[in-house]
C-alpha cells in the first residue's frame, strides 16, 4: 500500500488476531471461577453459618471491584483478570482472622455479641497491616510497570480496598442483624481440625531461618545457572527469537490451537524446549494464516572453500558466499 503524501513511502499493515488472548482470558476465567467455587466451598464447610457470611462479603467484593473497573471505563488485561484471582483468595484472610479471634473469645466463655465485637477489634490491626502493605506494593507495581502490568495493580488496590470494607463492615453488619434478631443466641459453631496447638514457633526462629535462607540462595543459584538455550528460562520479548508467517493452502482448516499443538509436538518430537513454548498467532481474517513466534533460533553454518593457489578478490569471495546461499536454499 503506498501512502499519500509521503512520496516514496510504502507500508505493510497486518492485522493479529485475538484468539491466543481470548483462549488465554477463557482459561483464567475458569480458573477464577474454580478458586471461587473451591474458596466458598472450605469457607462453608470449615466455618458453617460465619463461612456463609464470608462467602456473601467474598462475592459483594469481587461485585465492587468489576462495578468500580466498569465505572471508570477500564480494560482488563490479563494479569487484570489475574488480579482477581488473587483477590479471591486474599479476601477470606480477613475473616479468617476475625473468626479464629472469635473461636478464642467464645473459648474463654465470652457471651456472643461481647465475643464477636472482640473478635473484630483485636483483628483489626493485623488485617490493617497485612492489607496496607500489600496496597503499598502494588502502588509501587504501578508506579514501574508496563501498561499491561498496571492492570494487576489496579485490580489488586481496588481489591484490597474494596475487602478491607466487606470484610470488615459488611460482615460485622450481618452479624449484629443476626444477634439482634435473635437468630443466632449462644455461640459461632465451626469446625476445628487443630485443638490447642502448643508449639513453640519462636523457639524455632532459627531453624526456619536456615532453612529460608538455604531455599533463597538455592533458588537464585537454579535461575542463573540455568542454560537459557536449553530450558527456555526467558521468552521472545527479551531473548529475541523467530517469527515466521505460514499461509495454509485452500481446502485446509486448522484452528490457532491445532496449528500450536502441531508445532510444539514438532518440538517435543526434536527435543527442543523452545519449539515447545511457540505461541501461534491469528493473522487477518482468513482463518489460513498464522504467525509462529519462538525464541528458538535457525543457525545454519556453512564451509565455503576456495582452491589452493588461487588469490581472491572481494567480488569473487561474496560470489562464492551466494552460490553456497542457493545450494542451502534448494537443500
Amino acid at each position: 500500500v503506498r501512502s499519500r503524501g509521503l512520496g516514496d513511502v510504502y507500508k505493510r499493515q497486518k492485522t493479529i488476531g485475538p484468539s491466543i488472548g481470548a483462549d488465554n482470558r477463557d482459561r483464567g476465567i475458569v480458573a477464577g471461577i474454580v478458586g471461587l467455587m473451591v474458596v466458598v466451598a472450605v469457607m462453608l464447610i470449615y466455618y458453617l453459618l460465619a463461612g456463609a457470611i464470608a462467602d456473601v462479603a467474598l462475592l459483594l467484593n469481587i461485585f465492587f471491584v468489576l462495578a468500580i473497573m466498569a465505572g471508570l471505563r477500564a480494560t482488563f488485561t490479563l494479569p487484570g483478570i489475574a488480579g482477581i484471582i488473587l483477590t479471591i483468595g486474599m479476601s477470606v484472610d480477613a475473616n479468617v482472622l476475625i473468626f479464629e479471634r472469635i473461636r478464642e473469645e467464645q473459648a474463654r466463655g465470652t457471651g456472643l455479641a461481647s465475643a464477636i465485637r472482640n473478635g473484630y477489634e483485636r483483628a483489626f490491626s493485623t488485617i490493617f497491616d497485612a492489607n496496607l502493605t500489600t496496597f503499598i506494593t502494588a502502588a509501587i507495581l504501578y508506579y514501574v510497570a508496563s501498561e499491561e502490568i498496571k492492570g494487576f495493580a489496579i485490580v489488586l488496590m481496588l481489591g484490597i480496598a474494596s475487602s478491607m470494607f466487606t470484610a470488615l463492615f459488611v460482615t460485622r453488619l450481618i452479624f449484629d442483624f443476626l444477634v439482634s434478631k435473635r437468630l443466632i443466641k449462644d455461640r459461632l459453631v465451626m469446625l476445628r481440625l487443630i485443638h490447642e496447638p502448643n508449639i513453640n514457633w519462636m523457639g524455632m526462629r532459627k531453624v526456619f531461618f536456615v532453612i529460608s535462607g538455604v531455599l533463597i540462595v538455592a533458588g537464585l543459584l537454579v535461575f542463573f545457572t540455568r542454560n537459557d538455550a536449553e530450558n527456555n528460562k526467558y521468552d521472545i520479548e527479551f531473548t529475541g527469537g523467530t517469527s515466521v508467517q505460514i499461509n495454509l493452502k485452500e481446502g485446509v482448516s486448522l484452528s490457532r490451537q491445532d496449528v500450536q499443538e502441531r508445532v510444539k509436538a514438532i518440538g517435543r518430537e526434536l527435543g527442543n524446549p523452545a519449539l515447545q513454548a511457540a505461541n501461534v498467532y491469528s493473522v487477518g481474517e482468513s482463518g489460513r494464516q498464522y504467525e509462529i513466534t519462538t525464541t528458538a533460533t535457525n543457525k545454519t553454518r556453512a564451509v565455503v572453500t576456495f582452491p589452493e593457489g588461487q588469490s581472491q578478490t572481494p567480488e569473487s569471495v561474496q560470489a562464492a558466499i551466494r552460490a553456497k546461499q542457493a545450494e542451502l536454499h534448494r537443500e
